[in-house]
């Protein structure tokens, strides 16, 4: 039901921004591919395997073998453009974030999250180095993180006793997990709490070095509540050596990307059925160990805006949709939109 009242909202906001945008020239919403692609969760630009030009690379996460491409110049997003790259022998659940590094590898990531009744899912906590081989992903590494999410697991010690932001962060972090404990297996309690869960990743150009971006949770620190950013220590194990904070207004990170010196990303949420996502970038150059950062607002989107990638001056978007639970079609089909951030 929360979906289909934002598809509604959606189908509303995209009639009312096409018409009275002074500044930007977005296109409206369209179907994005076909059956089994439902649920949109991911996206990055990539050299198309098998065929010169630059395509999108789309992640579903309610598909775990599995990812969608998509040649930027067709004429549409659709059936008849959507390829498949197979997961060569590993399996990613929850697939939320994808990142490249600097040897034209991926990473992509599980959500790391529980579900919806609060309950721990293991096959979510992994993350997958891989390189696209013809028309499959092949593994180069693979990461499980194999125990419980606090901030002893997720930082050293050391990390954690070096200032007061990582440990407001890491204090955030704990409180969300435990509250997630004690109301795991009741649906109605779990949905109160915005439990350890992030979507987006990004690497910095030439470093390797990664970022991942939590939907949730929050960390209030100086009276305000910031989104959080963490750096992965290394690509051998899940854990982080210093933070970042967002003023994202109270929003949770949906999705980054990198594109011409600047950092950008979809802000919504943290809870689903919020209308308040916007599209925001920052220069690269701020994104540093404690940096507390006021990214520039540069549009609102569509809710439920899942995936972001930037190709020359346009921002291309995948907007989630239903799976249901027919075996042959989406209840809600995923969508993709194109905004040109050139003024007009």
């Amino acid at each position: 039901m929360k979906k289909i009242l934002g598809s509604l909202i959606l189908f509303c906001f995209s009639l009312i921004f096409g018409l009275s945008s002074n500044f930007f020239n977005p296109t409206l919403a369209e179907e994005l591919g076909t059956y089994p692609l439902c649920e949109p969760s991911a996206l990055i630009e990539i050299n198309c395997p098998n065929q010169d030009g630059n395509c999108l690379l789309v992640g579903d996460n309610e598909i775990d073998d599995s990812v969608f491409v998509y040649p930027i110049n067709a004429e549409k997003f659709n059936s008849e453009s959507q390829q498949i790259l197979a997961f060569d022998h590993f399996k990613i659940k929850d697939l939320e974030a994808i990142a490249f590094l600097d040897n034209h590898q991926l990473i992509l990531f599980g959500s790391h999250s529980r579900n919806t009744k609060c309950s721990v899912k293991k096959s979510r906590k992994r993350f997958v180095v891989a390189e696209i081989v013809g028309d499959r992903l092949k593994r180069i590494k693979q990461v499980e993180a194999n125990f419980p999410i606090n901030s002893h697991q997720l930082f050293t010690e050391a990390t954690i006793n070096q200032n007061q932001i990582i440990q407001a962060v890491s204090q955030a972090i704990d409180r969300a997990e435990q509250a997630a404990d004690l109301a795991e297996g009741n649906f109605e309690q779990c949905q109160q709490i915005n439990s350890f869960n992030f979507e987006g990743a990004v690497t910095v150009p030439n470093t390797n070095n990664v970022w991942l971006g939590l939907r949730s949770p929050l960390v209030n620190y100086q009276g305000k509540n910031w989104t959080i950013l963490l750096h992965l220590t290394n690509l051998n194990q899940f854990q982080f050596d210093s933070v970042a904070l967002l003023d994202l207004q109270g929003r949770g990170i949906r999705d980054l990307t990198f594109k011409n010196n600047f950092i950008w990303g979809i802000a919504g949420g943290p809870e689903d059925d919020l209308d308040n996502f916007f599209l925001w970038q920052f220069p690269v150059k701020s994104l540093q160990a404690n940096a507390m950062i006021e990214p520039k607002t540069i549009q609102s989107l569509p809710s439920f805006a899942e995936g972001l990638a930037i190709v020359n001056d346009q921002a291309y978007l995948v907007i989630d949709g239903d799976l249901g639970d027919s075996n042959s079609q989406c209840q809600i089909s995923g969508k993709y939109q194109i905004i040109n951030l050139k003024k007009n």
